[in-house]
């Protein structure tokens, strides 16, 4: 099959597994120069970049320059300052493109595409900055979406053959190709994940101390790295890490939202407790909700918003016939 036609079926995202190993092949073994040409002939007059304003252009490639790099690293993804660095040669109509293009690629996009040398080693990366989202698809067929300032690394001469290990950072949903002779790794400088074929999302994010994973489907070993300590986790289960002593303590959630509401943007709830549910929403809006009642609450059921905390609070406002009290990131909910 010719490259245009695997770049055809690529962008409508009709690509085969082998196909698309067989396009990688063929991308890796091309020059920047055909790349590049071969970019131009999908993109000219398909885009009109005529009305872009040379500052929009000139802004668009001050951040591909910073972003866009390759640069010399070793095996676990660690950045050699050697000062080496090489940046990827950028065309003006290429530019005008990426002026067009960049504010359509923050979500559901994969927006950064690195690949690092290392000696012989080559580590793929994809990142994402703050405010950007994007959805990765590895070589395996593993699906993975990168939430905010999230990074993901592989090296593709080891990856697939006894395991399938990635290094990664920051947090991300997981939807992980089911293969019992090759386990799906994840390291971290603070936990291991092993998995066969599952579904899960993992935060891991650096300016907290606290990890936490949410099982959708199938079973994870999540490991402490300080500590060595290991537990296997079912659906339903959600670990936390404290990095600092290296323990883990692990609940289960009766409610369907997982770790990933900032993908559905939406909570869904079964008959869960009132408790489960303000637990649920202050992970998730990073709040604290202290409830008071002189009886015990009814259970919940519905769905709330996992972007808008003003509205969650109008519908537990209404459905308990509460009062809502804001005091900053304290929020006091008096149910009469």
């Amino acid at each position: 099959m010719k490259q245009e036609e695997l770049n055809s079926k690529y962008r409508a995202d009709r690509l085969s597994h082998d196909e698309l190993l067989k396009l990688r092949q063929q991308v890796n073994n091309a020059s920047d120069e055909q790349l590049a040409q071969g970019m131009a002939q999908v993109w000219d007059g398909n885009i009109d970049g005529s009305t872009v304003a040379p500052e929009r252009v000139d802004i668009v490639k001050d951040r591909i320059d910073k972003t866009l790099r390759l640069q010399h690293q070793d095996k676990d993804g660690n950045a050699v300052n050697n000062g080496s660095l090489r940046t990827l040669k950028i065309y003006k109509w290429a530019l005008r493109i990426a002026a067009v293009l960049v504010p359509l690629l923050v979500v559901n996009s994969v927006y950064l595409f690195s690949l690092y040398r290392s000696g012989s080693d080559n580590i793929v990366a994809f990142a994402t900055s703050k405010g950007e989202r994007a959805s990765v698809v590895l070589p395996d067929g593993t699906k993975v979406s990168l939430n905010t300032n999230s990074r993901i690394s592989y090296c593709p001469a080891e990856y697939n053959r006894k395991e399938r290990t990635v290094s990664f950072t920051g947090e991300a949903y997981f939807i992980v190709a089911k293969n019992k002779s090759c386990p799906f790794v994840i390291n971290n400088q603070n936990l291991r994940v092993k998995v066969l074929g599952t579904k899960f999302d993992l935060r891991t994010e650096q300016h907290s101390n606290i990890s936490k994973l949410s099982l959708d489907e199938g079973s994870v070993d999540f490991t402490a790295v300080k500590t060595g300590k290991s537990e296997i986790l079912f659906p339903g289960d959600i670990a936390k890490l404290d990095r600092s002593s290296g323990q883990i303590t692990v609940s289960h959630s009766k409610s369907t939202v997982g770790m990933s509401s900032w993908m559905t943007k939406e909570m869904k709830f079964d008959n869960t407790d009132l408790s489960d549910v303000v637990g649920a929403l202050e992970d998730c809006y990073d709040v604290r909700i202290i409830v008071s009642s002189t009886r015990q609450p009814d259970k919940f059921t519905g769905i709330l918003p996992a972007d808008n905390i003003a509205e969650v609070m109008k519908i537990l406002q209404a459905t308990y016939h509460a009062e809502i009290q804001w005091h900053g990131k304290q929020i006091e909910m008096v149910i009469k």
